[in-house]
């Protein structure tokens, strides 16, 4: 019973992460655009209204953080129902190693080097092993 109680935790983590992690690239892309010459003479306020409302017309934005947010709530009800001490750097432990892979597979960044490649699997080791030894302590 523990074991699957621990994968059922991990999986959760691991969708925490990957809306995270799969969002963020998207989520930089898509909002990475310059005001113009005439537009930098606004005053700031109206910079920053004129940013927000760019954000708020563009689709692809909109979508990755909407599924951005949705890993925001499981998140918070992890937080909620296991130890802030394998939460917190479960979540974004794994958030980072998806952002990386997301940014290699579609937008065409570099793939990360071997050892980053194993120091990722050996996270996601350790987060299942944490996770296992939490959930078979309160069984």
């Amino acid at each position: 019973m523990a074991s699957s109680s621990a994968g059922q935790t991990f999986l959760s983590f691991l969708l925490v992460g990957f809306l995270w992690g799969s969002t963020t690239p998207f989520l930089k892309d898509a909002s990475s655009d310059s005001l113009s010459p005439e537009e930098l003479r606004l005053p700031k306020w109206r910079q920053i209204l004129l940013g927000l409302w760019r954000l708020l017309l563009r689709w692809k934005f909109l979508l990755a953080y909407a599924i951005n947010q949705a890993g925001s709530v499981g998140y918070y009800y992890l937080l909620g129902t296991h130890d802030l001490s394998i939460a917190v750097p479960a979540a974004n432990s794994l958030s980072f190693g998806f952002t990386a892979l997301t940014q290699a597979l579609c937008l065409n960044k570099t793939l990360p080097d071997r050892y980053t490649s194993m120091g990722s699997m050996l996270i996601l080791l350790g987060v299942f092993l944490c996770l296992y030894g939490q959930v078979s302590e309160s069984s």
